[in-house]
């Protein structure tokens, strides 16, 4: 099973901090064209810009830079016009890339077995599914920006 980021355009009227039972009624009510999945593989890839992204802990509104990688983040004004910058700028190099993308991924090692040199981890996608999925998430943050509803976006990390 691969794992996945989802980053899900929510409409609230109220101000966190959330308790984990309303943000899963959020996520839950959220329209199937209201959520983008992303592979880990491409936001490790990624993760240095995602750093550059102002999100907020949805549970003590704390404000934090960057996505938290194995639970919740939660993107206001500020985090979604950012993360729209990034994606369109992903968007725009990747439209240049060959049909098939081939990334260079983290440094793997096997455990205990220090006599055996470690490698980079090659990662290769379907130029065609990266574009669809990152031009959906610029729709996805233009939404958000352009509506005159409370949307939010939340991040649910692996």
């Amino acid at each position: 099973m691969a794992l996945i980021h989802d980053f899900i355009l929510v409409k609230t009227d109220h101000e966190p901090p959330f308790d984990l039972f309303y943000l899963l009624m959020l996520k839950d009510e959220a329209k199937r064209d209201m959520v983008v999945h992303i592979p880990d593989d491409l936001i490790l890839y990624i993760m240095d810009t995602m750093k550059w992204v102002c999100s907020y802990n949805p549970f003590n509104n704390e404000k934090q830079y960057g996505l938290y990688y194995h639970g919740l983040s939660l993107l206001k004004e500020d985090g979604i016009r950012t993360l729209n910058s990034i994606a369109q700028a992903w968007l725009s190099l990747f439209t240049v890339a060959p049909d098939i993308i081939t990334l260079t991924g983290p440094y793997v090692t096997i455990e205990g077995e220090p006599d055996i040199p470690g490698e980079y981890e090659i990662i290769t996608f379907s130029k065609n599914d990266i574009i669809t999925r990152i031009n959906k998430l610029v729709e996805l943050t233009s939404k958000a920006m352009d509506s005159e509803e409370n949307y939010m976006i939340l991040h649910h990390g692996i």
